[in-house]
């Protein structure tokens, strides 16, 4: 998701610009940096709106970029800029993980998987893991003790299963002595349980074959809100700052 953000057809302040002469490129830096900036704000400020965070918003918010223009990397008549969403030269990084997470929920998505499971009692097509009821709370995600790969499912992809290695009644034991605690899991083809007491189990995890994400960020709609509102004026305060500079 990118936006490359030219302001040079602004017609209410190409005449201001014209007057500066060869001062004009200067002054429209200033105005495409100062529009961008408050542009990436009120998309990072929107996240917040319509999405529930659990202790990783500014993660989430550096996902949200500006790369501005400056006369050392632009070029010498360059004026534009770059708004974009995790795009980063490295695709496995976490800034684009994240990217791809908003973009998910900018527009209206919908996936499915054919990820299967190897378990002892054979395969299981499990697809997506969904959290049950109660692991995920308002403020916090998923205990990580309790996420798939740390009790043990051993995901594979497309049917293909390589290896021996494989997930069912996998145990998990913490303490010593006295102290000691077992934990029994268990998969079947609705999803990961975890047994509580002899014949009741907890559901952790449910297995689904499709999702669908709706469109509810709004941060492109942010942007053009701001642009609307506010270029013209930031382009005359750009024309403004380049007078002050040469008085």
């Amino acid at each position: 998701m990118n936006l490359s953000l030219d302001v040079r057809n602004f017609a209410e302040v190409q005449a201001e610009l014209k007057a500066l002469g060869e001062n004009a490129v200067h002054a429209q830096r200033i105005w495409v940096n100062s529009l961008g900036e408050h542009m990436q704000t009120a998309m990072q400020t929107q996240i917040g709106k319509n999405f529930t965070f659990r202790g990783t918003r500014d993660r989430f918010e550096k996902a949200v970029v500006w790369r501005g223009v400056t006369n050392r990397v632009s070029g010498r008549n360059r004026v534009s800029g770059e708004l974009t969403v995790g795009t980063t030269q490295n695709s496995k990084s976490a800034t684009s993980k994240l990217g791809q997470l908003l973009a998910r929920h900018e527009n209206a998505e919908a996936r499915t998987s054919n990820n299967v499971f190897k378990t002892s009692s054979g395969m299981i097509p499990g697809g997506f893991y969904l959290p049950a009821k109660g692991m995920r709370t308002s403020t916090s995600n998923p205990a990580r003790a309790l996420y798939p790969t740390s009790i043990g499912a051993l995901i594979r992809f497309d049917g293909k299963m390589n290896g021996e290695a494989y997930y069912a009644n996998n145990m998990k034991s913490k303490g010593k002595g006295k102290n000691k605690v077992t934990t029994s899991y268990f998969a079947t083809k609705l999803g990961i349980f975890e047994r509580v007491l002899k014949g009741k189990e907890r559901a952790l995890w449910w297995f689904s074959k499709g999702v669908r994400t709706p469109a509810r960020l709004g941060m492109w709609a942010k942007a053009d809100e701001v642009m609307e509102r506010f270029a013209v004026g930031y382009g005359w305060e750009a024309v403004q700052i380049v007078i002050d500079r040469s008085s």
